[in-house]
């Protein structure tokens, strides 16, 4: 049976007849007939309270607050009659008496919305120069509150609450019984209210007057947030959102908006440095590439190119990392080439590759919009991943149910309708344990399964293999929960999962990210909108590093180091014949260094990467970095590696340079030159050609974009991309050509291979110990304020006053006769360092916590033992230690 049109509904709108959308606001259908209201508390994106009474309009002969007034059939509505003019003047002019600002100071005058808003109402833009001594406080040292200009607004208070999904912040305007601003200690800081505040009563501390912007893309974590950067005499002197983003939608972490300082600290590179004894000597970049390159041709000659190693950047450009793997493979006629994503997301590459066919996200951010059930696992999204944690926050809040899956009591969990707490290292056997529950209770796509998949009977069989009993006893997960979630995630057929480095960086990290797809494609939640599998990346182009080629095995766009055909054409473009034989991945590289009769590596070109602090067993890579003849370190400060090199290069930071990142939603996005290299450092991309060139593999790219074009023109997933297209928003590969627009989501229309593929996946418990003497797991992460080895963060004033502990739970602090505040000693099998104690109930009892950022505290001198078992990713999150107070 056809359904009725529904009634066209009209109200009339200065004299013309408007048709009605179901639950508009009168001001809503003016914006969306192009007629302008002046508003003053009212933000699309915020819930409306209509107080300020600025948007007045005159309905039927009465004055009512559009902005909250429900447009209704009938209505006869002016927007700019006398009455209703000449009393939103009236309204301006009185919040006007109440503003006690001074215009030649105020760093919000040129974007100053209550200026704007007298105008727009016919007042003019008066100059207010009240004299008064300002009664400013600073708030984290990021935030300077003036109340005399405050205007009762309550726009910061909601976006805390409506955008930010924080709640932090009360005004007295909203909250009666505070007189003043007041921030609650789960304030994120990530400067939203200054961003929103219309007068400069809430204002970044660190922003100044600048001359121009140019846009770009984060440089911190892969969300890869677009913003621009704020110019004024060659210098960064702020950052402004991008309210139009696709990914940060006008949003920024306290990392993105305050993270800026780094670019011009005293401490930065600003000379080639030359190793004299135990210093360095500055030298010319002529004399430091000349060494560089005699040393490794003299390496490569005498001992072969295998005695030579590479390990490229995750923080650097896409550009830089194929310049980079091209002159190891072409020059020094290596493979022996790596980046990071060996100590993060190297098992959920392999695994998605493994059993999808291509090693990256199947999904986006976007995709949130979609989904009716969003599972976490291994991620402390809201502090790793800030605005990755919004895009699931919004899906929350839209009706999505949240389920968390992680061993610590993360933020997250105050948002989920249900939270798994597993002991570190049981992933795999809860995944079993609810693939159990989704067969047993019919909650599995058998049509999918036959149709698209591969494997099944085996794994279905593994997963029956251990009872719920077992599967609880396991992983302290109570049977009702692990019931409840399944249900949950199996009875939708728009499902996401979501996943962080508490799936990888485990002994079995593969495995278990193998289990984790296992419960997309058992259920079919894979290749539609509002499903697939979102993996967040750590640094902001780990994707792209090994998008690039910079692994040991594979080419630019995963393309085998095995394939005759393959290597043949990358042998003619780049002119010269490529190794055949797989590379060593980091962690070999170290082992072979570290342990006696190796099979000698003589020399390392590390570059934007700082091993002896990131990676595991960090005495081991002490040992091993102090046996090479030569080392080559290359970054934009000093960091704990650097002070081994024999040759330091400075390069430029991502304010002065142009190229690519590729984030965690494989959203290729440009970062544009704002400012010119400080002092005499160079973009990455210019010394690698440089050295190229010394070395006898000349090229001649005038710029990033050239780069990017070679590069495509070699691999298909990013053949139709080139900086030409990208624009503000980027594209998403794969891109096969220019008249592709690229792909939001893989496998809409099936997998590579024809199937997909299940893995039956056996729970084994780690090999690490947990014992008398060594009673307590240890799991590391991140923490909000810092990234990766703070040699950025800790240089800006996004983690001031910010102090690194362990965290403990208080149970254990009892048992331990520890008191939160103390220093204590934790020591591993490995390794021992001293640090505070912090009690935190959110850890389950035998499980301890703390980040690797701070070189003080060197955390992965206790990090070690075995490493995952496909791809030699470090066991980061389970490792056995005791903790010992400090007499």
């Amino acid at each position: 049976m056809d359904l009725p049109e529904r009634t066209r509904q009209t109200i009339t709108l200065n004299g013309a007849s408007v048709e009605l959308h179901p639950d508009e606001t009168i001001l809503q259908v003016a914006n969306r007939n192009g007629i302008f209201i002046p508003v003053l508390c009212y933000d699309s994106r915020l819930s409306c309270t209509g107080h300020c009474k600025v948007c007045l309009v005159e309905v039927d002969g009465k004055l009512k607050a559009s902005c909250v007034e429900k447009a209704q059939e009938g209505m006869e509505v002016l927007t700019h009659s006398t009455k209703a003019a000449e009393a939103r003047k009236k309204r301006v002019q009185a919040i006007l008496k109440r503003h006690k600002g001074d215009c030649r100071t105020c760093p919000q005058f040129e974007f100053c919305g209550l200026l704007d808003l007298s105008e727009s109402v016919g007042l003019g833009r008066p100059a207010f120069a009240n004299q008064e001594k300002p009664t400013t406080e600073v708030f984290q040292n990021k935030i300077q509150i003036d109340m005399d200009k405050c205007i009762s607004c309550g726009k910061c208070v909601r976006v805390c609450h409506d955008v930010r999904k924080v709640g932090a912040l009360r005004h007295p305007i909203l909250s009666p019984d505070v007189d003043t601003l007041t921030y609650s200690k789960n304030c994120e800081e990530c400067g939203q209210c200054a961003v929103i505040c219309p007068t400069g009563a809430i204002v970044e501390m660190y922003r100044h007057r600048s001359q121009r912007r140019l846009r770009t893309t984060c440089n911190f974590c892969a969300t890869g947030c677009g913003f621009y950067l704020d110019v004024q005499d060659d210098k960064v002197v702020g950052v402004t959102t991008d309210d139009v983003d696709p990914v940060g939608r006008g949003n920024l972490c306290v990392k993105g908006r305050f993270g800026f300082g780094f670019v011009h600290h005293p401490d930065r590179i600003k000379s080639p440095l030359v190793r004299n004894g135990n210093g360095f000597t500055e030298v010319s970049w002529d004399e430091a590439l000349s060494l560089v390159a005699q040393k490794f041709m003299e390496i490569k000659e005498k001992y072969g190119p295998q005695a030579i190693g590479g390990i490229g950047s995750a923080r650097a450009t896409n550009e830089e990392n194929y310049m980079f793997q091209k002159l190891m493979r072409t020059a020094l006629q290596t493979n022996n080439v790596d980046n990071c994503a060996r100590l993060c997301h190297a098992p959920a590459g392999a695994a998605l590759g493994m059993s999808l066919g291509i090693g990256a996200s199947t999904t986006s951010l976007a995709d949130l919009e979609h989904t009716d059930v969003v599972v976490v696992i291994g991620s402390n999204t809201t502090e790793a991943h800030p605005i990755s944690a919004l895009h699931i926050k919004w899906a929350h809040s839209r009706g999505a149910r949240l389920i968390v899956i992680d061993p610590r009591r993360i933020p997250l969990v105050n948002e989920a309708d249900l939270h798994l707490q597993l002991r570190p290292g049981t992933n795999i056997a809860l995944l079993n344990g609810l693939l159990r529950v989704l067969i047993e209770d019919g909650l599995i796509y058998p049509e999918f399964i036959e149709k698209h998949t591969t494997g099944w009977e085996k794994t279905a069989e593994k997963a029956m293999a251990l009872s719920l009993k077992d599967v609880e006893a396991i992983t302290g997960v109570p049977i009702a929960h692990i019931r409840k979630a399944a249900m949950m995630y199996g009875s939708s057929r728009r499902g996401m999962l979501v996943s962080g480095l508490g799936v990888d960086e485990h002994q079995y990290g593969t495995q278990g990210m193998l289990a984790l797809i296992n419960l997309a494609l058992a259920t079919g939640n894979i290749g539609k909108p509002g499903t697939g599998i979102l993996c967040l990346r750590g640094q902001n182009n780990v994707q792209g590093a090994c998008d690039m080629g910079c692994l040991p095995g594979v080419f630019p766009g995963y393309q085998s180091i095995l394939d005759d055909d393959i290597r043949k054409k990358f042998s003619q473009k780049w002119g010269t014949p490529v190794p055949d034989w797989v590379g060593q991945n980091s962690a070999q590289m170290w082992d072979t260094l570290a342990d006696e009769g190796g099979c000698g590596i003589r020399a390392m070109y590390v570059w934007g990467e700082d091993p002896v602090q990131t990676h595991g067993d960090a005495n081991r890579i002490i040992r091993g970095i102090e046996k090479l003849d030569f080392l080559v370190y290359q970054d934009i400060f000093h960091t704990l590696t650097s002070k081994y090199a024999h040759v330091v290069l400075p390069a430029a930071s991502y304010a002065e340079k142009t190229g690519t990142y590729t984030s965690t939603e494989r959203r290729v996005r440009l970062i544009r030159q704002a400012i010119p290299p400080v002092g005499g450092s160079r973009p990455d991309w210019s010394i690698i050609q440089d050295l190229s060139n010394r070395m006898g593999v000349p090229s001649e790219f005038q710029n990033s974009a050239e780069i990017y074009d070679e590069m495509a023109s070699l691999s298909p997933l990013f053949q139709g991309i080139s900086h030409r297209r990208l624009g503000a928003n980027g594209i998403q590969w794969p891109c096969r050509d220019e008249n592709d627009p690229g792909s939001e989501r893989l496998y809409a229309n099936g997998f590579p291979e024809g199937r997909a593929k299940f893995f039956a996946i056996s729970y084994r418990q780690p090999s690490e110990e947990v014992n008398e003497e060594f009673p307590l797991i240890l799991t590391t992460g991140r923490r909000l304020y810092h990234f990766n080895n703070s040699a950025q963060t800790s240089r800006t004033e996004t983690a001031a006053g910010k102090h690194e502990t362990l965290d403990v739970n208080p149970q254990d602090m009892k048992r331990l006769n520890l008191k939160d505040g103390q220093m204590v000693k934790v020591r591993s099998r490995r390794g021992a360092m001293v640090i505070p104690l912090r009690s935190d109930p959110g850890l389950e009892r035998g499980t301890v916590f703390t980040s690797f950022h701070l070189s003080q505290f060197p955390v992965n001198t206790l990090i070690g033992g075995e490493r995952d078992t496909h791809t030699d990713t470090y066991s980061f999150k389970f490792c056995a230690v005791a903790v010992e107070a400090i007499n």
